[in-house]
């Protein structure tokens, strides 16, 4: 059974306009002249990041489009199973926070996840394997269990410490492209807990979707946003 990107939601709802201020809809085009599924050359000038978006169909009036100025990959990165799948986006210019463009607090090693965690994942993508979402493509939320990793590498055997799995049968991320935040609550706060990476299918029984664990990248995150955002 392949492995597939994932960020899409199955067995979710539509979340309400404003209710994940920190979700970013991704716009990444790569030069013709290269095959864009085998990681061709960054074309900056028709790539864009929307914050504060709610449906994909049509722009909303606190919806922000930023150009994309740097793209960091991880520098260990290979493949999704071997880890490492995060990267960070340098835009072109400082955001203007507002009620529906706010940031997300990162996971720290002390915020422990356990079954009786609170998770959300949000996204835009399919809502089932080979299901795209339906016009007006609203942005879609589904609550998802935690299973611990020992529990996971039953199904993943490849599974790292610095991956975590989220998701049972129904309820789960799909395919579409990755990056999508795992939201957790701890205490009144949600924090960001994991990015999803990888998984087998879409909420199928046995396989929970896999996430990158953002608790362990939380050095790598902070030394780039120093260096390439000196105000920092």
């Amino acid at each position: 059974m392949p492995l597939s990107s994932k960020s899409s939601i199955v067995g979710g709802h539509d979340a309400k306009d404003g209710q994940w201020p920190w979700m970013a809809s991704l716009k990444i085009s790569l030069n013709k002249t290269h095959d864009s599924s085998c990681g061709g050359r960054f074309d900056k000038p028709r790539s864009s990041v929307a914050l504060g978006a709610y449906r994909l169909s049509k722009k909303s009036a606190h919806e922000k489009r930023y150009k994309i100025k740097k793209v960091i990959l991880h520098p260990k990165y290979k493949d999704v199973s071997s880890g490492h799948d995060i990267a960070l986006v340098q835009l072109n210019e400082k955001v203007k926070m507002s009620k529906f463009i706010k940031p997300v607090q990162l996971a720290a090693d002390k915020d422990k996840l356990g079954k009786r965690s609170r998770c959300v994942v949000t996204g835009w993508g399919r809502v089932n394997e080979g299901v795209q979402l339906k016009f007006p493509k609203t942005l879609q939320q589904v609550r998802v269990p935690i299973v611990p990793n020992k529990s996971c590498k039953g199904s993943y055997p490849e599974l790292l410490p610095q991956m975590l799995c989220a998701g049972s049968r129904g309820k789960d991320s799909c395919q579409g492209d990755s990056g999508g935040p795992l939201v957790c609550k701890s205490g009144k706060k949600w924090i960001q807990t994991g990015i999803v990476s990888y998984g087998k299918g879409c909420g199928r029984a046995r396989f929970p979707g896999v996430f990158t664990r953002v608790s362990s990248y939380r050095d790598f995150i902070k030394e780039n946003i120093r260096l390439f955002t000196p105000e920092y």
